[in-house]
């Protein structure tokens, strides 16, 4: 991931992020947790192990190789794509 959206502003966020196969994640920035789906894969839970933060995202498009996601946290709305490699 190269950025995401506050509010509509860009934020440069150079990340790579490896969600795995066990439900755990873990990105270059130090950050790890757990992850799943919900609602019939329409919502995508990140649970932060250092922080406790839990945050979750709509899917808005999901294909083998791409991820829209959105999500309202205190009052501000975040929008993430991420690209698989």
């Amino acid at each position: 991931m190269t950025g995401y959206k506050v509010n509509g502003a860009s934020q440069p966020y150079v990340v790579t992020s490896t969600l795995k196969s066990d439900g755990t994640w873990i990105d270059t920035n130090g950050n790890s947790g757990a992850w799943h789906f919900v609602n019939n894969d329409t919502q995508l839970v990140y649970d932060y192990t250092s922080s406790g933060m839990t945050v979750t995202f709509t899917v808005l498009e999901l294909t083998s190789g791409f991820i829209n996601l959105t999500s309202v946290q205190s009052g501000m709305t975040i929008d993430m794509e991420m690209t698989a490699v």
